[in-house]
């Protein structure tokens, strides 16, 4: 059964850290619109997938952060110079987003 709760919360917490990311990333590096809207999306789709695969039955860490390296490879595949910095990032996201979704009765789904 879908728990629609904790995927809406997904998408919630993946808008939070992409705005987050993006945020972040244009103090650092100069990025363009479409690199900005990229990075955002990626996140975004990190907290869709954790949501979705909420009833997987294995360790948070290790369904987040495989989640979010994945996603994130996608992202860097125009800029490998930067692979290891968006994939990290995106691995301690899908951790974070996941550990939020598992732990906060708010999204457990009614019995």
């Amino acid at each position: 059964m879908m728990n629609y709760k904790r995927i809406i919360g997904g998408i919630v917490l993946g808008a939070v850290f992409g705005g987050i990311c993006v945020l972040l990333v244009k103090k650092c590096i100069t990025i363009c619109q479409l690199e900005a809207a990229e990075i955002f999306y990626s996140r975004l789709l990190i907290g869709l997938i954790i949501g979705v695969l909420g009833g997987l039955k294995i360790s948070l860490v290790l369904r987040g952060g495989l989640v979010g390296i994945l996603i994130s490879l996608a992202t860097v595949i125009r800029e490998p110079g930067e692979i290891l910095l968006f994939s990290g990032a995106g691995m301690v996201i899908g951790i974070l987003i996941d550990l939020i979704l598992t732990k906060a009765k708010f999204f457990k789904a009614k019995s």
